[in-house]
């Protein structure tokens, strides 16, 4: 888990990876009351030697639950932790689940000396599939303020939890407009684009740099554009090349049939055989989805690369042109294959099924590949588009 600094201990010569937290009133950090924080208790209970190794032995703990049940809402630390938040500060979700289940809802509410409740913790780790546990015991978890006052949301902008946020906007309620504007400002800040959470009237709303949210974008992320581009650029050139390799092979296999034509008519001699359909309709697939990818590329190449085309347009026609290139590859590899059978019809299938199956190499390691990339720019695309 991030290191998280908080408070007049908050070390301004901290490390890069540490933390550091605006400093808010610390009156208003919880909601448990003034909490004796010179002389804390320290307690000395087994279960915590159980916990934070990763070799934590459940069964153990279960014996001293079940003896004692009180032990699983007692503070067992001297932050005022509880075994859940002990658990899932060191990531240890199944622990956690476990533990879990010998507490009612009430007992998902406790907070530790600074304010935090599991959940928070949870929600610092990125951890959310315990989030999610935690949200459908008790609804309103994602409501409760940890340390700082800080909202389960705002906490996992402030770390630049990406999915976090988005699984935690759609739960938290009751948002002031001023708690959506700093929420938004610092999404910024962190690389969290999430436009949808300020309302309509506050969009155009001005910081004390006199900088609406999207000029403060525009002008911390002006990077990013330039960089943008020149990838979007050599990218689609390696692409662009591709595709008229494959667009020239098709074509010029499409005039030179396997099997050769009638001399006197011209007409293909295996036009009757399956595998000449085959590798006619094939050929002709690669020929069509190439010449498309071409022209996809042709538009990002001639594009002026301002900051809304990588919005959606940009990666958009990126995405078709990957997608519409792997259609040509596929289909060039099936045509291919094909000749084989054309070929060696009269005689055992050994050697075209073998061609078959080694042509399907290119198109496995393409996928394989290119994966990567169409999935982060679909989430991009689609998943980013509706958080703004």
């Amino acid at each position: 888990m991030e290191p998280i600094a908080t408070g007049a201990a908050a070390d301004p010569e901290a490390p890069p990876h540490a933390i550091q937290l605006p400093e808010i009133d610390e009156s208003a950090y919880s909601s448990q009351g003034p909490r004796d924080q010179d002389n804390p208790p320290i307690y000395n209970w087994p279960i915590l030697d159980l916990l934070p190794s990763k070799n934590s032995d459940w069964e153990k703990a279960k014996r001293l639950i079940v003896e004692d049940p009180s032990m699983v809402r007692t503070a067992i630390t001297d932050e005022y932790e509880t075994a859940l938040h002990v658990a899932t500060k060191a990531e240890q979700t199944g622990f956690a689940l476990r533990i879990m289940e010998h507490m009612n809802e009430q007992d998902l509410t406790l907070q530790g000396l600074k304010g935090d409740t599991a959940f928070c913790l949870a929600v610092a780790t990125g951890n959310i599939p315990l989030v999610e546990v935690m949200q459908s015991r008790k609804l309103d978890l994602a409501t409760l303020r940890g340390s700082w006052n800080m909202t389960p949301l705002y906490l996992a902008v402030l770390l630049g939890k990406e999915d976090m946020a988005g699984y935690l906007y759609y739960h938290t309620v009751d948002l002031t407009p001023e708690e959506r504007v700093r929420i938004f400002f610092q999404s910024i800040k962190t690389d969290l684009y999430v436009e949808k959470i300020i309302p309509v009237s506050l969009r155009e709303a001005k910081n004390a740099e006199d900088l609406t949210a999207r000029e403060l974008f525009t002008i911390e992320h002006s990077h990013l554009v330039k960089s943008g581009s020149e990838w979007l650029r050599n990218s689609a050139g390696s692409c662009m090349l591709v595709a008229t390799l494959i667009a020239t092979v098709v074509f010029a296999a499409a005039f030179t049939v396997p099997g050769g034509n009638d001399d006197k008519t011209g007409i293909p001699l295996l036009q009757k055989n399956i595998w000449f359909r085959v590798f006619t309709i094939s050929d002709a697939i690669a020929m069509s989805s190439s010449s498309f990818s071409i022209l996809i590329i042709l538009s990002i190449l001639t594009s002026r690369y301002r900051e809304t085309d990588f919005f959606i347009s940009g990666t958009i026609k990126m995405i078709i042109a990957l997608l519409t290139l792997f259609i040509s590859v596929a289909a060039m590899s099936i045509a291919f294959g094909s000749t084989f059978f054309l070929v060696y019809h009269d005689g055992s299938n050994i050697i075209p099924v073998f061609a078959l199956t080694v042509v399907t190499l290119p198109i496995t390691v393409f996928v394989l590949l290119q994966y990567p990339l169409l999935k982060d720019m679909f989430y991009l695309t689609y998943y980013s588009s509706s958080l703004r």
